[in-house]
């Protein structure tokens, strides 16, 4: 299996950032849309690039269009293996807090069986879970040595 499914997607066929006039969830939207392409480097770049007060405010913000989840739902929800669980660890590191979306479900938590799209919720194929669970066993199993706040979102 490999670490993230083929994803040749149009950014914008995801969704119509442009409809989105506020500049930072027009961002979000967009970290969240290259998240899911596990293109993670891009999102890295750009965090990089800003204030470490903003940082923390773009990995922890949820958004309805991600299922009141955050960027790091939007990474285990579409994405396995290594790579993952690296970005992962750099948005923890960043300051992501583990949150519970919409349906109360942590990051390492997802069962869904489809790979819905933020925003058009586009199913582009069937999600087979017991190939994302090394990644949530890595995950969990990481957290467990860690203290952690878990923030219950929506």
């Amino acid at each position: 299996m490999p670490s993230t499914i083929q994803k040749n997607i149009p950014i914008l066929q995801l969704t119509d950032m442009r409809s989105y006039t506020d500049e930072f969830i027009a961002t979000l939207l967009w970290m969240g849309h290259m998240c899911c392409r596990g293109d993670f480097m891009p999102v890295l770049d750009f965090l990089k690039s800003q204030s470490a007060q903003l940082q923390v405010r773009y990995v922890n913000e949820t958004h309805d269009e991600f299922w009141y989840g955050t960027l790091l739902h939007m990474i285990t929800l579409w994405n396995s293996g290594p790579d993952a669980f690296d970005m992962y660890n750099a948005l923890r590191s960043i300051g992501a807090i583990p949150t519970k979306d919409y349906y109360g479900t942590l990051p390492w938590e997802i069962d869904s069986t489809c790979y819905l799209t933020p925003c058009d919720h586009t199913n582009y194929g069937i999600r087979i879970p017991i190939h994302f669970s090394p990644l949530y066993t890595q995950i969990r199993e990481w957290e467990e040595l860690r203290p952690v706040n878990i923030q219950h979102g929506h």
